[in-house]
């Protein structure tokens, strides 16, 4: 197979079931990677209020993102970078990605509907 077809859900859309969800939109990839992390499976509400398993331990609380996906040469970086990234925030962490060669990123940040934030060589892998 020349590629593979993911979709991208939208963290606000989530049901029971993984995969049955809104798709907010599809990436064709081939010879590379991706990962996502986010805040809207793994979590526990405490007072009503959510929190994640995602957490600066510095800060004490997220970086503000809902949803990371990124892109890499392999799954060892993808994933340590979503999870990065998630913890440092849009600013930091789409300057992280942009300095990194092979790499790109997905942000849907908190409260934000499904608006996305995407580096500048994701179009690329958007079907």
């Amino acid at each position: 197979k020349e590629h593979w077809l993911i979709g991208l859900q939208d963290p606000n859309d989530t049901k029971e079931v993984i995969g049955t969800g809104k798709t907010l939109l599809v990436l064709k990839l081939s010879d590379a990677a991706i990962a996502t992390s986010g805040d809207y499976r793994r979590f526990t509400l405490i007072d009503g209020k959510r929190y994640s398993h995602i957490v600066n331990t510095k800060a004490g609380y997220s970086g503000g993102l809902t949803s990371v996906t990124v892109i890499s040469k392999n799954a060892t970086d993808a994933d340590a970078l979503a999870t990065a990234v998630s913890v440092m925030g849009a600013e930091k962490g789409l300057a992280l990605i942009e300095a990194m060669p092979g790499a790109e990123a997905i942000l849907i940040p908190s409260k934000t509907g499904s608006m996305l934030i995407k580096t500048s060589g994701t179009e690329k892998y958007i079907k």
